[in-house]
């Protein structure tokens, strides 16, 4: 179970790096119009062949991805 203050203190800044990394959603069809593809049907993926070409590997968990991020920006901006 994640602790309430723990994910504040994880998601502290997570705006800033979003509007930082990207333009605003709505002008996505107009400036990415190559992308419109994602938002038009869902996603199937498959590892199989990520794996085949480099190898077993270890999923990294959507908390400690978001940490690792966000401390990468912080000492940058």
């Amino acid at each position: 179970m994640i602790d309430r203050e723990q994910l504040r203190r994880a998601l502290e800044g997570a705006a800033v790096v979003y509007r930082c990394a990207q333009p605003a959603y709505t002008r996505w069809p107009q400036e990415f119009p190559e992308l419109t593809y994602q938002y038009e049907r869902p996603f199937v993926s498959n590892a199989r062949k990520f794996e085949a070409a480099f190898g077993p590997f270890t999923v990294t968990s959507h908390e400690d991805a978001l940490r690792t991020t966000l401390e990468w920006y912080r000492c940058r901006f």
